[in-house]
Protein backbone atom coordinates (compact mmCIF):
# COMPACT_ATOMS: atom_id res chain seq x y z
CA UNK A 1 0.00 0.00 0.00
CA UNK A 2 1.32 3.44 -0.94
CA UNK A 3 2.36 5.82 1.81
CA UNK A 4 -0.22 8.46 0.74
CA UNK A 5 -3.04 5.92 1.02
CA UNK A 6 -1.80 4.81 4.43
CA UNK A 7 -1.85 8.41 5.61
CA UNK A 8 -5.41 8.89 4.30
CA UNK A 9 -6.57 5.70 6.01
CA UNK A 10 -4.97 6.73 9.28
CA UNK A 11 -6.63 10.15 9.09
CA UNK A 12 -10.00 8.50 8.42
CA UNK A 13 -9.55 6.29 11.46
CA UNK A 14 -8.71 9.30 13.61
CA UNK A 15 -11.75 11.20 12.32
CA UNK A 16 -14.00 8.17 12.90
CA UNK A 17 -12.70 7.85 16.45
CA UNK A 18 -13.49 11.51 17.15
CA UNK A 19 -16.97 11.23 15.61
CA UNK A 20 -17.74 8.11 17.65
CA UNK A 21 -16.48 9.77 20.81
CA UNK A 22 -18.81 12.75 20.75
CA UNK A 23 -21.67 11.13 18.82
CA UNK A 24 -22.28 8.90 21.84
CA UNK A 25 -22.82 11.93 24.05
CA UNK A 26 -24.75 15.18 23.65
CA UNK A 27 -24.29 15.28 19.88
CA UNK A 28 -25.89 11.96 18.92
CA UNK A 29 -28.59 13.94 17.10
CA UNK A 30 -26.11 15.53 14.68
CA UNK A 31 -26.13 14.67 10.98
CA UNK A 32 -23.03 15.00 8.81
CA UNK A 33 -23.25 18.83 8.25
CA UNK A 34 -23.21 19.62 11.97
CA UNK A 35 -20.66 16.87 12.67
CA UNK A 36 -18.35 18.51 10.13
CA UNK A 37 -18.83 21.91 11.80
CA UNK A 38 -18.21 20.38 15.23
CA UNK A 39 -14.99 18.78 14.00
CA UNK A 40 -13.90 22.12 12.57
CA UNK A 41 -14.62 23.80 15.92
CA UNK A 42 -12.33 21.21 17.52
CA UNK A 43 -9.51 21.99 15.10
CA UNK A 44 -10.04 19.05 12.74
CA UNK A 45 -10.24 20.10 9.08
CA UNK A 46 -12.23 17.68 6.97
CA UNK A 47 -14.68 18.08 4.07
CA UNK A 48 -18.41 17.43 4.37
CA UNK A 49 -18.37 14.59 1.77
CA UNK A 50 -15.61 12.85 3.74
CA UNK A 51 -17.56 13.12 7.00
CA UNK A 52 -20.73 11.86 5.32
CA UNK A 53 -18.82 8.93 3.79
CA UNK A 54 -17.20 7.94 7.10
CA UNK A 55 -20.51 8.14 8.95
CA UNK A 56 -22.36 6.18 6.26
CA UNK A 57 -19.74 3.42 6.05
CA UNK A 58 -19.75 3.00 9.82
CA UNK A 59 -23.51 3.11 10.36
CA UNK A 60 -23.50 6.39 12.27
CA UNK A 61 -26.82 8.20 11.85
CA UNK A 62 -28.61 11.08 13.52
CA UNK A 63 -31.51 9.90 15.68
CA UNK A 64 -34.95 10.16 14.09
CA UNK A 65 -38.38 11.17 15.32
CA UNK A 66 -41.15 8.98 16.74
CA UNK A 67 -44.74 10.08 16.19
CA UNK A 68 -47.86 10.16 18.37
CA UNK A 69 -51.12 12.07 18.60
CA UNK A 70 -50.47 15.45 20.29
CA UNK A 71 -52.77 17.24 22.74
CA UNK A 72 -54.00 20.75 21.91
CA UNK A 73 -51.86 23.40 23.60
CA UNK A 74 -53.38 26.59 22.16
CA UNK A 75 -56.88 27.78 23.02
CA UNK A 76 -57.55 30.94 21.02
CA UNK A 77 -61.33 30.79 21.50
CA UNK A 78 -61.64 33.25 24.38
CA UNK A 79 -62.83 36.78 25.10
CA UNK A 80 -59.51 38.17 26.29
CA UNK A 81 -57.70 41.06 24.60
CA UNK A 82 -55.71 40.21 21.45
CA UNK A 83 -52.55 42.23 20.77
CA UNK A 84 -51.47 43.20 17.22
CA UNK A 85 -48.82 41.27 15.33
CA UNK A 86 -45.79 43.58 15.55
CA UNK A 87 -43.32 41.19 13.95
CA UNK A 88 -45.24 40.18 10.84
CA UNK A 89 -42.74 37.35 10.30
CA UNK A 90 -39.76 39.72 10.40
CA UNK A 91 -37.42 37.64 12.54
CA UNK A 92 -34.18 39.41 11.64
CA UNK A 93 -33.14 40.91 14.97
CA UNK A 94 -29.55 42.11 15.43
CA UNK A 95 -29.54 42.92 19.16
CA UNK A 96 -30.03 40.52 22.09
CA UNK A 97 -32.93 41.06 24.51
CA UNK A 98 -34.96 42.93 21.90
CA UNK A 99 -37.51 40.27 20.93
CA UNK A 100 -38.49 37.10 22.78
CA UNK A 101 -40.80 34.50 21.30
CA UNK A 102 -42.72 32.12 23.54
CA UNK A 103 -44.88 29.04 23.19
CA UNK A 104 -46.06 25.90 25.00
CA UNK A 105 -45.58 22.30 23.93
CA UNK A 106 -46.38 18.84 25.31
CA UNK A 107 -43.96 16.14 26.49
CA UNK A 108 -45.18 12.54 26.93
CA UNK A 109 -44.50 10.88 30.27
CA UNK A 110 -45.71 7.88 32.27
CA UNK A 111 -49.00 9.44 33.38
CA UNK A 112 -49.92 11.33 30.22
CA UNK A 113 -48.36 14.64 29.20
CA UNK A 114 -46.19 17.33 30.73
CA UNK A 115 -46.16 20.88 29.38
CA UNK A 116 -43.12 22.99 28.64
CA UNK A 117 -43.22 26.76 28.22
CA UNK A 118 -40.15 28.60 26.99
CA UNK A 119 -39.01 32.09 26.05
CA UNK A 120 -36.42 32.36 23.28
CA UNK A 121 -34.31 35.33 22.24
CA UNK A 122 -34.59 35.32 18.45
CA UNK A 123 -31.30 37.20 18.06
CA UNK A 124 -29.07 34.80 20.01
CA UNK A 125 -31.33 31.69 19.72
CA UNK A 126 -30.86 31.27 23.48
CA UNK A 127 -33.65 29.81 25.60
CA UNK A 128 -33.70 32.60 28.17
CA UNK A 129 -36.44 31.18 30.38
CA UNK A 130 -38.48 28.01 30.69
CA UNK A 131 -40.74 26.01 33.01
CA UNK A 132 -42.30 22.55 32.88
CA UNK A 133 -45.29 21.21 34.81
CA UNK A 134 -48.24 18.81 34.67
CA UNK A 135 -50.57 21.58 33.46
CA UNK A 136 -50.54 24.48 30.99
CA UNK A 137 -52.27 27.13 33.06
CA UNK A 138 -51.24 30.78 33.06
CA UNK A 139 -49.02 30.07 36.08
CA UNK A 140 -46.80 27.90 33.86
CA UNK A 141 -46.23 30.83 31.50
CA UNK A 142 -45.61 33.15 34.45
CA UNK A 143 -42.91 30.84 35.85
CA UNK A 144 -41.11 30.70 32.51
CA UNK A 145 -41.47 34.47 32.09
CA UNK A 146 -40.08 35.20 35.56
CA UNK A 147 -37.19 32.82 34.86
CA UNK A 148 -36.37 34.75 31.67
CA UNK A 149 -36.50 38.14 33.40
CA UNK A 150 -34.31 36.94 36.26
CA UNK A 151 -31.74 35.45 33.87
CA UNK A 152 -31.53 38.30 31.35
CA UNK A 153 -32.80 41.45 33.08
CA UNK A 154 -34.01 42.99 29.80
CA UNK A 155 -34.77 46.69 29.42
CA UNK A 156 -38.09 48.37 28.73
CA UNK A 157 -39.30 48.10 25.16
CA UNK A 158 -38.70 44.35 24.90
CA UNK A 159 -41.22 42.73 22.55
CA UNK A 160 -42.80 39.47 23.74
CA UNK A 161 -44.36 37.57 20.82
CA UNK A 162 -46.69 34.58 21.22
CA UNK A 163 -49.72 32.90 19.72
CA UNK A 164 -53.23 33.88 20.83
CA UNK A 165 -53.43 31.28 23.58
CA UNK A 166 -55.56 32.14 26.62
CA UNK A 167 -52.48 32.04 28.87
CA UNK A 168 -50.79 34.85 26.93
CA UNK A 169 -53.99 36.85 26.56
CA UNK A 170 -54.76 36.55 30.28
CA UNK A 171 -55.02 39.69 32.36
CA UNK A 172 -52.32 38.42 34.74
CA UNK A 173 -49.72 38.02 32.01
CA UNK A 174 -50.60 41.26 30.18
CA UNK A 175 -50.37 43.24 33.42
CA UNK A 176 -46.91 41.82 34.09
CA UNK A 177 -45.74 42.93 30.65
CA UNK A 178 -47.17 46.41 31.13
CA UNK A 179 -45.65 46.82 34.59
CA UNK A 180 -42.18 46.11 33.20
CA UNK A 181 -42.56 48.30 30.14
CA UNK A 182 -42.61 45.37 27.72
CA UNK A 183 -44.68 45.25 24.52
CA UNK A 184 -46.93 42.35 23.60
CA UNK A 185 -47.24 40.98 20.07
CA UNK A 186 -49.43 38.09 18.91
CA UNK A 187 -49.63 35.90 15.83
CA UNK A 188 -52.60 35.87 13.53
CA UNK A 189 -55.19 33.25 14.37
CA UNK A 190 -54.19 29.79 13.17
CA UNK A 191 -50.95 30.97 11.53
CA UNK A 192 -48.03 28.96 12.96
CA UNK A 193 -45.55 30.72 10.64
CA UNK A 194 -46.06 33.93 12.61
CA UNK A 195 -44.25 32.28 15.52
CA UNK A 196 -41.82 30.13 13.53
CA UNK A 197 -38.74 30.71 15.76
CA UNK A 198 -40.64 29.35 18.76
CA UNK A 199 -41.92 26.38 16.77
CA UNK A 200 -38.43 25.57 15.46
CA UNK A 201 -36.99 25.06 18.94
CA UNK A 202 -39.74 22.65 19.90
CA UNK A 203 -39.21 20.71 16.67
CA UNK A 204 -35.51 20.41 17.50
CA UNK A 205 -36.19 19.47 21.11
CA UNK A 206 -38.54 16.65 20.11
CA UNK A 207 -36.41 15.37 17.25
CA UNK A 208 -33.19 15.34 19.22
CA UNK A 209 -34.33 14.65 22.76
CA UNK A 210 -37.81 14.12 24.18
CA UNK A 211 -39.05 11.73 21.48
CA UNK A 212 -36.33 9.35 22.58
CA UNK A 213 -36.93 9.57 26.32
CA UNK A 214 -39.33 7.78 28.65
CA UNK A 215 -40.01 10.10 31.56
CA UNK A 216 -41.53 8.59 34.69
CA UNK A 217 -42.01 11.75 36.73
CA UNK A 218 -42.09 15.52 36.53
CA UNK A 219 -38.87 15.74 38.52
CA UNK A 220 -37.03 13.41 36.14
CA UNK A 221 -38.24 15.37 33.12
CA UNK A 222 -37.29 18.72 34.67
CA UNK A 223 -33.79 17.49 35.46
CA UNK A 224 -33.31 16.05 31.97
CA UNK A 225 -34.65 19.21 30.32
CA UNK A 226 -32.21 21.29 32.35
CA UNK A 227 -29.35 19.20 30.96
CA UNK A 228 -30.61 19.55 27.39
CA UNK A 229 -31.56 23.22 27.47
CA UNK A 230 -29.03 24.80 29.83
CA UNK A 231 -26.01 22.52 29.39
CA UNK A 232 -26.32 21.39 25.77
CA UNK A 233 -28.65 23.61 23.70
CA UNK A 234 -27.65 27.00 25.12
CA UNK A 235 -23.96 26.28 25.63
CA UNK A 236 -22.86 23.58 23.19
CA UNK A 237 -25.26 23.11 20.28
CA UNK A 238 -24.09 24.79 17.09
CA UNK A 239 -26.68 26.98 15.32
CA UNK A 240 -26.34 27.62 11.59
CA UNK A 241 -28.13 30.99 11.73
CA UNK A 242 -25.57 32.44 14.15
CA UNK A 243 -22.48 31.21 12.33
CA UNK A 244 -22.45 27.72 13.81
CA UNK A 245 -21.91 28.97 17.33
CA UNK A 246 -23.67 28.10 20.56
CA UNK A 247 -26.18 30.74 21.77
CA UNK A 248 -24.25 31.64 24.92
CA UNK A 249 -21.02 31.95 22.91
CA UNK A 250 -22.76 34.22 20.39
CA UNK A 251 -24.31 36.31 23.16
CA UNK A 252 -21.00 36.71 24.99
CA UNK A 253 -19.18 37.70 21.81
CA UNK A 254 -21.86 40.29 21.01
CA UNK A 255 -21.46 41.96 24.40
CA UNK A 256 -17.67 41.75 24.24
CA UNK A 257 -17.52 43.66 20.95
CA UNK A 258 -20.44 46.06 21.42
Amino acid sequence: MKKSKLIRNQKSIEILSEIQRFHKGDLLSYGSPRVQKELKARGIKVSLPTVAKIMRENGIKAITTRKFKPPVTTDSNHEETISPNLLEQNFDVSTPNTVYVTDITYIPYLFGFLYLCKFKDICTKKIVGWAVDTHMKTSLVMKAFENAIENQKPSKGLIIHSDRGSQYASREFREQLTSKGFIQSMSRKGNCWDNAPAESFFATLKREFTNHKNFHSLEQARSSLFEYIEVFYNRKRLHSKIGYKAPVTFENEFHAYS
